[in-house]
């Protein structure tokens, strides 16, 4: 791939170790002809993968000998790269090198916003088309002055051919303006706004993939406010730190956090609050009710630079209204985010696709991509040997409608898009759609298989049917499956869990609650939870009370309409309880459902920890973060029985227990506990009455931290080996590399 400054690496080792020879890019990868003594040749091996650039990862390093040729110099060929296979590089945080520079009094680069070299910077945000070239990206609008070119052009710089190079000279600006876009005069807008944002405004903030907004955490009110104009009631705010010693101060970093928070890559991490600091005190509008702080690092210098000024953390959010792709360009974010940023800080090197921050948790010691986005996209995560070979093998995966990303095969590695989130509005389908073109004429694809989720009415089904010569369909939770399957480079001989909110079945109901065994061409579904009815189809996603009634009927039938003492019952209006009865009994708008994700949502409205949801996966998260400190190992009543060839999971035993708990006065976070023990019960048992010994764990319910550690454990216990998602995310953002994935299996069925 181009952008690392791996032949400037190559040349500088070749030099200090006084090798001859040449380096050049080439479409299977770099290659190097390298003579002289054997003694020296052997360092200089060893040294390409221990003194590598930071950012990149070496898939295999083959050698042979050759003849000597008695060369005397060493030197860099010109690349020889066939369009469609060179890989384009994610975005990259600041380096030390160019991080020191930025703060250096002395040198010309001293609070520079645009620093970078081959080792840091813009590269995906920016690129226009293939070849990776200056002319071919938003740079080509800043003509490079005579010392930026200088470095550029020598071999021994750290800059040379870094196609955003650029200083204060010629390259790219910032300046502030107030919500209407006048530009308010200042020599350092940076200092400025650090100022104002202490004093209570709002900003939006052009980064490296788009717009944050920014503002002070420790102020309440302009938090409310910030909340209120956004319409983000309740969603934790990501903050951005100046440096790891202040996150520490908040929150509790292991040294793998550490060294990821301060990695090219520089996500943001999702780490619990100590007791007893700052976050706890001040912080509690920021991410209410949650346990975990969403934190990053700055990684652009304009970043730093911000943070150095206010020498204090800041919320940095999504620059758009919810459920919008954030804004790029400064026309866009002035008009859509007048009435939320009092102040914008903007800059004239143009933003060409938004890439999000990536979002990343750490779960049975492993980091979990939550959110697969800046810093990692699109690079590929793995590679499926032999997809390559497969007829017509280059196939575009569609994704879901939910957290929707895009995947497709460059020769057997699988590219994954940047988050796109959810496909609801015209806005956010028409990004998905710029985002596709461009990867489509990056690695020249062209519009002929398409593989899409089973849903008819998602975007994504519909769009695959009026675009595409060709459409394959993969079942939802299948996707879920094969991603791990995939990840993980197994043979389908496992029991795969599948445990999420929604996902539409085979047989038309909405599943969510699933078990199957892998058999590409013949996949079954062995078990499941019960079905039950869900009051109010989709509505219940908001409304984890509907969950909850409908989890009720299902046990008592007609009786519940009378049980006021259930707190679901007693908030239902007179008009809701003429309703619901008959929508229930008749099926009206009521489809069938076996969600664990909906059992959450019932669990927290019973509870009375939630009852409406303001953003996906609340409730479950208020069932997750009423657990309590220590661990609790009682668990409910459940029962397992047959039906047409398949395992059904009876919970309402599991139901019943929990509200004479209840009644008995128990702690919600004792009901919490033995709810959560009960479901990983459940798990052990169906993969024990099946003989597994592989069990691929998957959906967006395992994204709860207690769920998937004690699961794994349990199933350690039992001889039974986990495996679940973490270089992609275990929600629907892992659905379309598993859609990928599906099909690569059902090609190899035979050779499997």
């Amino acid at each position: 791939m181009q952008g690392l400054g791996f032949r400037p690496f190559i040349y500088n080792l070749a030099t200090r170790y006084n090798i001859s020879g040449w380096v050049a890019n080439e479409s299977d990868g770099l290659h190097v002809e390298a003579e002289g003594h054997s003694s020296r040749l052997k360092t200089f091996i060893n040294k390409i993968q221990t003194d590598k650039p930071q950012a990149a990862v070496i898939n295999r390093l083959v050698h042979k000998t050759l003849k000597a040729q008695g060369g005397k110099d060493f030197h860099i060929k010109k690349s020889s790269v066939t369009k469609g296979k060179t890989l384009v590089l994610p975005d990259m945080a600041t380096c030390r090198e160019c991080l020191k520079e930025i703060f250096d009094p002395a040198n010309r680069r001293y609070l520079y916003p645009f620093t970078n070299c081959t080792r840091c910077g813009p590269r995906y945000s920016i690129i226009d088309s293939l070849p990776y070239d200056r002319e071919n990206t938003a740079m080509k609008d800043f003509k490079m002055c005579a010392a930026c070119r200088k470095e550029y052009n020598d071999p021994h710089n750290r800059r040379f051919h870094a196609q955003p190079n650029a200083c204060p000279v010629c390259g790219p600006r910032v300046w502030l303006t107030d919500k209407h876009g006048y530009k308010i005069k200042s020599q350092n807008p940076l200092e400025l706004l650090a100022r104002k944002l202490k004093e209570g405004s709002i900003a939006a903030v052009k980064g490296l993939g788009g717009f944050h907004l920014m503002a002070d955490p420790d102020n309440e009110a302009t938090v409310s406010r910030l909340r209120e104009l956004k319409n983000r009631e309740a969603k934790p705010l990501a903050m951005i730190y100046p440096d790891i010693s202040t996150i520490k101060k908040d929150c509790t970093v292991s040294s793998a956090a550490a060294a990821l928070l301060a990695s090219p890559a520089a996500p943001v991490i999702l780490l619990p609050r100590k007791k007893k600091s700052h976050a706890q005190r001040a912080y509690k509008a920021v991410a209410p009710g949650n346990p975990c702080l969403g934190v990053m690092l700055p990684y652009t210098p304009l970043h730093h630079i911000l943070l150095y000024y206010t020498g204090k953390p800041l919320i940095a959010t999504s620059g758009n209204m919810s459920d919008e792709p954030i804004c790029i360009t400064n026309r866009e974010a002035l008009a859509r985010l007048e009435k939320i940023a009092d102040l914008f800080l903007l800059h004239n090197r143009a933003i060409r696709r938004p890439v999000d921050d990536s979002v990343v948790k750490f779960m049975y010691k492993k980091p979990v991509i939550i959110r697969r986005s800046r810093g990692y996209a699109p690079l590929p995560p793995y590679s499926l040997p032999g997809l390559s070979k497969l007829p017509r093998y280059r196939y575009l995966a569609l994704g879901g409608q939910l957290k929707n990303n895009i995947a497709f095969n460059v020769e057997d590695q699988i590219i994954i898009s940047q988050h796109l989130g959810e496909l609801h509005n015209k806005r956010a389908c028409d990004n998905y759609k710029t985002v596709l073109n461009d990867l489509l004429s990056f690695y020249q694809y062209s519009k002929e298989t398409a593989v899409t989720d089973l849903h008819p009415a998602y975007y994504t089904t519909a769009f695959a049917r009026y675009h595409f010569k060709k459409t394959i369909t993969v079942q939802h939770h299948l996707a879920h499956a094969y991603a791990v399957l995939a990840e993980h480079r197994l043979k389908p001989e496992a029991l795969a869990v599948i445990w999420d909110g929604t996902g539409y079945g085979e047989d038309h109901t909405v599943w969510g609650g699933e078990f199957f065994r892998l058999q590409p061409g013949n996949d079954k579904r062995i078990a499941a939870v019960k079905p039950f009815r869900l009051l109010a189809g989709e509505r219940a996603i908001k409304e984890a009370r509907l969950s909850a009634v409908s989890v009720l009927y299902e046990i008592f039938g007609s009786k519940l309409w009378e049980m006021d003492h259930l707190k679901p019952v007693r908030f239902l209006t007179q008009a809701e309880k003429k309703i619901y009865p008959p929508m229930l009994q008749k099926g009206i708008n009521s489809p069938f459902t076996s969600s664990i994700g909906r059992l959450f949502d019932a669990v927290a409205a019973i509870t009375g920890l939630q009852q409406h949801i303001s953003y996906e996966g609340q409730a479950a998260m208020a069932v997750e973060f009423a657990l309590p400190a220590q661990t609790v190992k009682g668990s409910y009543n459940y029962s397992v029985k047959k039906e047409h060839n398949m395992l059904v999971i009876e919970w309402q035993p599991m139901f019943r227990e929990i509200i004479r708990d209840i009644e008995k006065r128990k702690s919600n976070s004792i009901i919490c506990a033995c709810f959560h023990n009960t479901l990983v019960e459940m798990i052990t048992d169906i993969i024990k009455k099946n003989n597994c010994t592989k069990a691929l764990l998957a959906g967006g319910c395992f994204q709860n931290k207690y769920l998937l550690e004690q699961t794994c454990r349990r199933l350690v216990q039992e001889g039974i080996t986990p495996f679940f998602n973490s270089l992609i995310p275990p929600n629907d953002g892992g659905i379309a590399a598993g859609q990928l994935a599906a099909v690569y299996y059902q090609n190899f069925k035979s050779k499997e």
